[in-house]
């Protein structure tokens, strides 16, 4: 199962990378801050059922630094989009409760759900 989860994390970041920087991404939900909320909150569900020994602020801020890079990215004249400071605002938002959503998960969810048969636990 970690393998699953690792793998579903790598999935998850690099569908977020593609529709934060394509010029013309898909629209899953009409919503701009929405979709940010999602793919965020994603990742941070994600990195910590992956990894779920990593430390929640460590997690945090390197998700936070992922969305300000994304926007820094956005504001580049050859990539055609347009950076938002409320983008980023949505981002931390949606990370603190993916941590919160994540933890909650750990503490119901047997520990062997997480480790059973992994050699790689913290590769």
């Amino acid at each position: 199962m970690p393998r699953l989860i690792k793998t579903g994390f790598w999935i998850a970041l690099v569908v977020t990378l593609y529709f934060a920087w394509a010029p013309h991404p898909p629209t899953l939900i009409h919503n701009d801050k929405s979709q940010h909320e999602l793919a965020f909150a994603t990742l941070a569900i994600g990195w910590t059922l992956a990894w779920p020994r990593a430390r929640w602020w460590q997690v945090a801020l390197a998700l936070a630094a992922l969305g300000g890079l994304i926007e820094i990215v956005q504001g580049l004249p050859f990539v055609h989009r347009d950076e938002d400071i409320n983008d980023w605002y949505a981002d931390v938002a949606a990370i603190l409760l993916g941590l919160a959503a994540a933890h909650g998960l750990l503490a119901i969810l047997p520990r062997s759900w997480f480790s059973a048969g992994s050699v790689e636990e913290d590769a």
